[in-house]
Order: structure tokens, then C-alpha cells, then sequence
């Protein structure tokens, strides 16, 4: 039998894993420290004995309670490596400030189509740290950054193919509810009519939030506003506010328990997220906003898949468009479209309530979204200003209180509670709703918030853009004062036009199907042409009848 020695290739040497990333003299002063210090664990140790120990290591008595310590707490003796002198691996040098400007200048490059040089990102970044009067952070320090943040970003030497070098779509795991909460918006494939005339609208937008770990929708909305800020403030609001409401004013009873304050929200590169209510709302509620890199869809694959199996599930409904514009046509959404906005409202609801939360998830391992969230006994943080939440991410703009209330977009608002404050006349910080203008959240100097509808509660609800359109409309065609009076008149005599000019078009299309179907029913058979027709009168009607002079009007 033959016997192979210990330098053999095929023996072998060393502990898989970590431990043969151990230097050889650092194992040597490893497994010295563990010889004398293990045994002294299973008794107490006094000073004498740790004196003695401490010059056999030649170290201070100190440092052998604290490798005692280490090797109480982990029982391995690599616990009493610690941590090599020098910098930490992985901390950063540069100041906060440089931090603040490297990713503000990352995050605008990345929001271009265009890849750009580590030489252009590091000359953005020199010249606002010059305005800001601070050092300007090395070249390799920012490449160093953008490896991390945005690998693709930049065009680099040397780089035979363009590669991705980001994470592949499925790898990211959330363990806690609300640690990650992803939104996103998309235009609907459904044609919706009117509430008074089932005449078709349009399309409109479906905003969702969803959150990762459960896989759970944590609050929906439909509009036909394009997506804003306000939009978002909305969702928000909806998130951290129970369902119970929402869903009784659809007239449902529907079991949806997902609701609580997020701690971090993932957004695409949208305009609507990049607002300054946004970032201010988010900052004062301790929300963090987190942007995923352009042109990278799978940074949001799940927000993105969820949405595309809610756009799979409305192809059934009457006035569906489809997702492919070229097949739309085999659709015909114009003809079939029934639902109004709250009747595709109430059908969300249940598909999402009843049917999504309570379907099983490959993404959980078959279990339900809904099993997810109850297993997960999620604690939501406490929100002690609730009211404040939807005010705080809302547009908002400075107001001075007058004896008449606060004038905005020259209609006038008023709440009694603003009496002790006309004594100090200040500039006001009002917050509005561009989807409705009709209540105005004004902050108090005191920092609470306070709301102010119309002075004159006679006038309807209208949205910012209707209320601007009307101002300009009145500037060009009058040199008038302006007054609430003629704005709100105005505006109800161009509703009424258009509620006018729908009777008529319809009455119109009534009547020309109604002419064509009388004329189709009338036709002759054109072999009967030829027969001679008499009449006792002795006229005949073969013969066309002559032109008389008329008078034109």
C-alpha cells in the first residue's frame, strides 16, 4: 500500500470556506489565543489568573477579558480575530456634502438616454463643489461611485461589448412588510363612458403601490388626471389609511387589511416623482425615496409584472382596447364600452380583493398574498399627525390673509378659524389639490393645518387646470376686472355648451338613423318602374316638376 505525503496535490490541506483565507502565522496567533483563553471559560476568571495569561500572549490584562468576551459570545475561535487596523473596507472618505452632490448629479445624468464619460460626471461634479465652496472629491473616488450606483451609465476604454452588469430581475428579497414599497402608474386598456350619457370618455390612469415582501397591493387609484404629485399624495394617503372608507363609498365589503406608513418607496425616473411636494413630504414623514436606473425595467419587475396581469385581466371587459395598438382594431372599444369610471372602480376593487390577495403567488412559494400579510403580523409606525399626511405632499404656494379671507387664482376662501389670525397678517403657506381646488389646506403659524373652502358656497368643484383655462379665456377677450362671479359663470356657460352640444349631436345621429332606415324601408323595386301608373287627377308623377323663382335667405 502506498502511503502519500502531506505535499501531495490530491490531499487535502486546508478547511474549506473561510478559514483558508486565514494567513498562515495569523492561524498560529489564533489557535495560541484560543489554547490559553478557552479553558478559562467554564470558571470565573480574576485578575491574577488574567495577568498571567496576558504575559504569556503579551498582550495588556485588559484585552484577555475582552478575547474572553468574544469567545463567550460567538464560541469559535475565530471571534477573536477582530477587525484589522486601517481604514474600514467599504466606508467612504468623503465628506456629506460631497456624497449629497455625487448622487444629485448621478441621479440627473441618469435620467438621459445618452451614455456619458467618468470625465463628464467628474467635471459636473468638481464645478458645483467649487459653488459650494468645498474640496472636489478625486476621479477615481467618483468612478469608484459610479461602478456602484450606475455601472452602466458611462462608456468606459477598453469595453469590447456593452454588457449588463446590474443584478438579474427576481434576486431581490424583502424579509419585513413595508421595508420596500414599489409605485407606479400606467394608462388603461379600457375605453370608459360618462355617468348621465354612456358616451365614451377615454382611457384613464391606473396608479398602483404594492409591497414586496408580501407581494400584497397596498392601495390603488383611478382618475383621468394625468399622474402628478398630487396624484401621488393621494396613493400615499391611501396606503397609510384603512380601506374601510375607501371601500364603503364604492359600496363594497371587502376584506383588505393592508395599510400602514412605508419606509422607503422605489419610483421610476417619472416627473411626477421627482417633485419637490414628493421629496419634502417623504423627508418630513420619514419615508425613503429610492430611483431605479433608467432603461432597466427589471429594477421594478414586480410593480411592473402586477400591473401587466391586472392589464391581462381587463381584456374581458366590455370596451377593452387591448395591449397591442396594431390588434386594437379587432377590439372595438368605441362600440362595446360600458363602464363607467366608478362601476371599473368597484370591478378593481373585487379583482384585487377578492380574487389577487387570495390566489396563490409563485413569487411566495404558492402561498396568497393576503396569508403573507396576516403570517407577517406587520407593525406599521405610528402616525401622530395623520391629517397633515395628505397636506404635506401637495403643491403649495404663499397667500397673505386678508379682512376677505385668502384670495387663490382670484376665488376667495374662508374658515372662521382664521379670525385670531387677521390681527397678525402673515404670509400663509397654503397647500392645494390640482384635481380639485375647492378646499385649500392652510398652515397655521402654529403648524397645524387648517382647511378653507369656497367664501361663497354656491360655487362647484373645479380642478386647477379648468379654473386656469377660464382666467385665460376672460384676459383675451375682456380688459374687465376679473371677479369670482364671472369666473364660475363662465365656466358654467362653457358646461352647458358642451352638455348642449351632446344632446344635439345625438338627437343629430338619431335622426339621420332614423331617416336612413324610413328611405330603406320606402325603396321601390326597380322592376316595377316600367309599369304605367294612372291617376284619376290626370297628372303624372313620372314627369319631374317644373323650377319655380324662389327668394334665398
Amino acid at each position: 500500500m502506498t502511503r502519500r505525503s502531506s505535499g501531495d496535490s490530491n490531499v487535502v490541506a486546508k478547511a474549506p470556506g473561510a478559514l483558508e483565507l486565514i494567513a498562515p502565522t495569523q492561524w498560529t496567533r489564533l489557535a495560541l489565543l484560543d489554547s490559553h483563553i478557552r479553558p478559562t471559560l467554564d470558571q470565573p476568571l480574576d485578575m491574577i489568573e488574567a495577568k498571567r495569561i496576558a504575559q504569556l500572549l503579551n498582550v495588556h490584562w485588559v484585552t484577555v477579558y475582552r478575547y474572553r468576551r468574544r469567545l463567550l459570545s460567538e464560541g469559535i475561535a475565530t471571534a477573536l480575530l477582530g477587525r484589522s487596523r486601517g481604514f474600514p473596507t467599504g466606508s467612504s472618505r468623503l465628506l456629506p456634502e460631497q456624497e449629497a452632490i455625487i448622487d444629485k448629479v448621478i441621479g440627473r445624468l441618469a435620467r438621459g438616454a445618452i451614455k456619458l464619460r467618468v470625465i463628464d460626471v467628474f467635471e459636473e461634479v468638481t464645478q458645483r463643489c467649487r459653488s459650494c465652496q468645498i474640496s472636489a472629491p478625486s476621479r477615481n473616488a467618483i468612478d469608484r461611485r459610479l461602478r456602484q450606483l450606475a455601472p452602466t451609465l458611462v462608456v468606459r476604454r477598453k469595453v469590447e461589448d456593452d454588457r449588463q452588469t446590474s443584478p438579474a430581475a427576481g434576486t431581490f428579497v424583502v424579509h419585513k412588510p413595508f421595508d420596500v414599497v414599489q409605485i407606479d402608474h400606467t394608462k388603461c386598456d379600457l375605453q370608459v363612458v360618462d355617468n348621465p350619457y354612456r358616451t365614451l370618455i377615454g382611457r384613464p390612469w391606473l396608479s398602483v403601490a404594492m409591497d414586496v415582501a408580501t407581494r400584497s397591493i397596498l392601495a390603488i387609484l383611478v382618475t383621468f388626471e394625468p399622474p402628478s404629485a398630487a396624484t401621488v399624495a393621494l396613493l400615499i394617503t391611501r396606503i397609510v389609511n384603512a380601506k374601510a372608507a375607501w371601500l364603503k363609498s364604492l359600496g363594497q365589503v371587502i376584506d383588505w387589511p393592508m395599510a400602514g406608513l412605508p419606509r422607503s418607496l422605489h419610483l421610476d425616473n417619472g416627473s411626477e416623482f421627482h417633485s419637490k411636494a414628493l421629496g419634502r413630504g417623504c423627508t418630513q414623514f420619514g419615508i425613503k425615496l429610492t430611483y431605479r436606473p433608467p432603461g432597466q425595467p427589471q429594477f421594478g419587475g414586480h410593480i411592473e409584472r402586477v400591473i401587466g396581469t391586472l392589464m391581462t385581466k381587463l381584456k374581458t371587459l366590455p370596451g377593452a382596447t387591448g395591449h397591442s395598438v396594431k390588434n386594437r382594431k379587432n377590439f372595438a372599444p368605441e362600440k362595446t364600452a360600458a363602464l363607467t369610471l366608478h362601476e371599473f372602480e368597484c370591478w378593481l376593487a373585487i379583482e384585487i380583493g377578492e380574487r389577487y390577495h387570495h390566489a396563490e403567488h409563485r413569487g411566495l412559494k404558492g402561498g396568497t398574498p393576503y396569508a403573507a400579510w396576516k403570517l407577517a403580523q406587520p407593525l406599521s409606525r405610528p402616525i401622530k399627525h395623520l391629517d397633515d399626511l395628505y397636506a404635506a405632499f401637495l403643491p403649495a404656494v404663499l397667500r397673505t390673509l386678508h379682512r376677505g379671507g385668502i384670495i387663490f387664482n382670484h376665488i376667495r376662501y374662508w374658515n372662521p378659524v382664521l379670525t385670531p389670525y387677521l390681527t397678525q397678517p402673515a404670509n400663509l403657506v397654503v397647500h392645494y389639490d390640482p384635481a380639485d381646488i375647492s378646499v385649500l389646506h392652510v398652515k397655521l403659524p402654529d403648524g397645524s393645518y387648517v382647511k378653507a373652502g369656497y367664501a361663497d358656497l354656491r360655487h362647484p368643484a373645479i380642478a386647477l387646470w379648468e379654473c386656469l383655462a377660464t382666467l385665460k379665456h376672460l384676459r383675451t377677450t375682456s380688459r374687465l376686472a376679473i371677479n369670482e362671479t364671472r369666473l364660475f359663470e363662465a365656466i358654467g356657460t362653457q358646461r352647458k355648451i358642451i352638455d348642449v352640444a351632446k344632446n344635439k349631436t345625438r338627437a343629430a345621429r338619431k335622426a339621420v338613423a332614423r331617416k336612413t332606415s324610413e328611405e330603406r324601408s320606402r325603396a321601390v323595386d326597380p322592376s316595377t318602374n316600367n309599369l304605367q301608373q294612372t291617376d284619376p287627377t290626370g297628372i303624372d308623377y313620372s314627369i319631374d316638376a317644373p323650377e319655380f323663382p324662389v327668394e334665398m335667405w
